[in-house]
């Protein structure tokens, strides 16, 4: 089966109304301000936050303003309304073509308000964008509004999609909630800025505007693999290329040729460190050009040399035309390269692959003194994770980062598999995100590089880290160490079995005798019960 036969991933999208796709702020102010002004109530209108009340529903505001609700208030609420809605209403820019482009394209749409029903459906037939939907969930039409997710939970039903397969689309911390407690993925809709600011660490992803939601959809229907016919995945890892526009580039193109025909992989993840120096962008574009030569697909992350020779952004550019490229930035406020692939067995999803940016560096408090270290998953990244990780329960998963995460540092020689001859460049500070990942229990193994003379691999209660071999020629320690790369090879059922294959070994292969006398040998480790490492 090819991919292109594998069913849409995002089969509903579910709007938030005001803020979102209608501009009404300037309307229910107004609303407000004459409501207290007739009925003066015992808390005073200014001294509430505008932005939370723009968030809540009339019911709601009422109950804080005057303590209980009476129909007269909301009598009083639905004539100013209807005087007022005709010259205070607007649609945000571009709603109507997005709107349109998403029923071309087969989705069921939907809004979940904190309108009343009777003004919502009032609102969106004056702005004319009412037919577009298959449903609308009111306030009134729930016993439990937003931030709770039966509005959500209705919708997902009435449409046949699993939480996966849908995205809410907001511009309230209530829309994000409930989505979380949805399972749904989450975007802001990013009008206005300051909302950006403060709310984009509870969203899984922001657009600025309507071609950036279209996009960010597009790019969720096209990151999908799939096993192959015995239900087997195989990687390649390619790690620390250093690309730096000199002799040892064809070097490391011979290598990449030299690894994907023996390993035969169906995704290659390059993971970090593309490139160094000042050559960035001519790097990243050739090696756009060299992955589509080998026409298997592929993803990165950065690492903490790649800016060196360009911005995030001008070398995405630069190697955004590759046809093999399974890529997108992510959400900004997290990095560069945060985002995560689906694989399927026929139509259904049986792994994912998570890629994630590690940064460059930070300074990190320690004993109240400001100390610099190398780049981590920070807390951000880890609510992002933690809401991925939900939306697929008991999905197993891979995950893919440039630097080691802390833990890795107290791993003693002794217990690994594999080369271990530097110490571990590590972030100086544990954020718990080996934690989390552990509680969660979704992920099987992460995958890093960074440090060039390191590829051994270890067991931590379950969970394995595990170096990359480096795979470029740039050399800072001792001379004559062998680059090449790891594969790695996933089962529907969860296992994952994965060695490392070097250039000076392509011919002829060899086996560990001696687990405590790691060595250049090629290497074959399978994880059991994801409990013990043991070597067959």
């Amino acid at each position: 089966m090819k991919l292109s036969e594998v069913v849409n991933m995002i089969k509903t999208v579910i709007f938030d109304m005001d803020g979102t796709l209608i501009n009404s702020d300037a309307l229910v102010e107004k609303i407000y301000r004459e409501l207290v002004k007739e009925y003066p109530p015992i808390i005073s209108f200014d001294s509430l936050d505008l932005n939370q009340v723009m968030a809540l529903s009339y019911i709601e505001v009422i109950k804080i303003l005057y303590g209980d609700v009476k129909p007269i208030y909301l009598d009083y609420i639905m004539y100013v309304h209807a005087k007022e809605k005709k010259g205070q209403l607007a649609i945000f820019p571009e709603v109507i073509p997005m709107l349109k482009d998403l029923k071309n394209q087969g989705m069921y749409l939907a809004v979940v308000t904190s309108e009343l029903r009777e003004i919502a459906i009032d609102e969106m037939q004056i702005l004319g964008i009412l037919h577009y939907f298959n449903e609308v969930v009111a306030f009134d039409d729930v016993t439990h509004p937003k931030p709770h997710p039966e509005g959500i939970l209705r919708i997902l039903e009435h449409s046949h999609a699993q939480p996966y397969e849908a995205i809410m689309v907001g511009d309230q911390l209530s829309d994000a909630f409930a989505a979380e407690k949805a399972h749904v993925m989450s975007i802001l809709m990013g009008w206005d800025e300051n909302k950006v600011k403060s709310m984009a660490i509870h969203y899984d992803d922001v657009a600025m505007n309507t071609t950036q939601v279209l996009d960010i959809i597009k790019n969720r229907q096209q990151l999908k693999l799939k096993f192959n016919q015995d239900g087997i995945l195989t990687l390649c890892q390619i790690t620390d290329l250093h690309l730096m526009h000199d002799e040892k580039n064809l070097s490391a193109k011979t290598l990449i040729n030299s690894m994907v025909n023996h390993i035969h992989p169906d995704f290659i993840a390059l993971t970090g460190d593309q490139t160094m120096g000042e050559h960035g962008k001519m790097s990243y574009h050739q090696l756009g050009q060299w992955m589509d030569e080998i026409n298997i697909p592929y993803g990165f992350v950065f690492g903490n040399h790649d800016t060196e020779g360009g911005s995030y952004e001008s070398l995405i550019s630069a190697i955004q035309p590759s046809k093999t490229l399974m890529f997108t930035s992510g959400p900004k406020h997290l990095g560069y390269s945060n985002y995560w692939l689906e694989v399927y067995e026929g139509k259904e999803i049986k792994a994912l692959i998570i890629m994630m940016d590690s940064h460059i560096d930070a300074m990190y408090e320690i004993d109240n003194q400001k100390v610099w270290g190398y780049g981590s998953i920070d807390q951000a990244q880890m609510m992002w994770y933690e809401r991925l990780s939900n939306r697929y329960p008991n999905i197993p998963s891979l995950l893919f980062l440039h630097i080691p995460p802390y833990e890795v540092r107290h791993i003693k020689q002794s217990e690994v598999i594999g080369v271990y001859e530097e110490s571990p460049s590590t972030p100086p500070v544990d954020f718990g995100f080996v934690k989390l990942v552990q509680s969660l229990g979704h992920t099987q193994a992460i995958f890093f590089g960074h440090d060039h003379y390191n590829d051994f691999i270890y067991s931590d209660h379950g969970l394995m880290l595990a170096y990359g071999r480096v795979s470029g020629y740039y050399v800072y320690g001792r001379e004559g160490f062998t680059p090449g790369t790891r594969w790695i090879k996933l089962s529907t059922k969860g296992n994952v079995t994965t060695g490392i294959l070097t250039m000076d070994q392509l011919h002829k292969v060899y086996w560990y005798d001696d687990l405590k006398k790691p060595n250049k040998a090629f290497f074959h480790l399978k994880i059991c019960c994801h409990i013990l490492i043991e070597l067959i």
